[in-house]
């Protein structure tokens, strides 16, 4: 819009000095008037006809090399391929946030598919180490276990070596080889839940607890209570916290 403003003034520019050198050539001539003019209007319409036709060969010329530079544009750059990297570098920084995989963004389908391979690389080595972590650890909680059972079997022996050898009671015997297998329970994270008599069976959590005898109850305030706890139950927390029981309490209780 603004060009075609532009050259329309243009346009008027030139027809109005084209006209006023017909008249300047008109004044000045020796001929008469009707011949003068003439020459006027022969002169401003070559000069019309002229810059029209500048005009138009200019026009033609800029909407060609528009059209190449949009063109050379398009096959430069095609947006289904960008859309297309860019959701592959988008995934490869995804799974490779923990170590800086490549030297550089992949801008070719071959530096494209070079990454994806040492990607996949990668993550196979990644995945190798962990599960030999994995073994690692498990190992050495095993072999832990191992260990403590072998610290309750020393102590147990010691303790019935001093006591038949009349150095320490039986009772006292029993508390140590106790107080010995409490101490390895909490070595390898495990716990101990009591449950006394009289506590309300539906408020035991769940799986904590077997029951051996039901016996009819008393008066309605033991109805659905414990009436002896012959063991406790022992468990061990998840990573959230959850308790998850390995040897349930045994129990007797009252119906309800």
């Amino acid at each position: 819009m603004i060009r075609t403003l532009l050259t329309f003034a243009a346009l008027l520019s030139v027809a109005a000095l084209a006209f006023l050198a017909g008249i300047k050539f008109a004044a000045n001539g020796s001929d008469g008037d009707q011949g003068n003019s003439t020459r006027s209007l022969i002169l401003l319409l070559t000069a019309l006809g002229g810059f029209l036709l500048l005009y138009l060969k200019f026009a033609e010329t800029q909407d060609t090399n528009t059209s190449l530079l949009a063109n050379e544009a398009k096959r430069a750059i095609n947006p289904e391929l960008v859309a297309e990297l860019s959701l592959v570098r988008q995934e490869i920084l995804r799974l490779g946030n923990t170590q800086n995989l490549l030297p550089h963004t992949p801008s070719q389908p071959g530096d494209m598919n070079g990454a994806v391979a040492a990607l996949a690389k990668d993550l196979g080595i990644r995945e190798k180490e962990t599960q030999r972590l994995q073994d690692i650890i498990s190992r050495r909680d095993l072999r832990n276990a191992l260990a403590r059972l072998a610290t309750i079997r020393e102590t147990a022996e010691f303790t019935r070596r001093i006591n038949a050898a009349g150095k320490l009671e039986d009772k006292e015997a029993l508390q140590q080889l106790i107080m010995e297998i409490e101490a390895a329970i909490a070595d390898l994270g495990m716990e101990v839940l009591h449950i006394p008599a009289g506590a309300r069976i539906a408020e035991l959590p769940n799986g904590s607890f077997t029951i051996l005898t039901a016996f009819p109850s008393e008066s309605p305030a033991t109805a659905g209570t414990v009436k002896e706890s012959l063991s406790d139950a022992v468990f061990i927390k998840d990573d959230s916290g959850k308790a998850v029981f390995i040897a349930p309490a045994k129990l007797r209780v009252f119906k309800l």
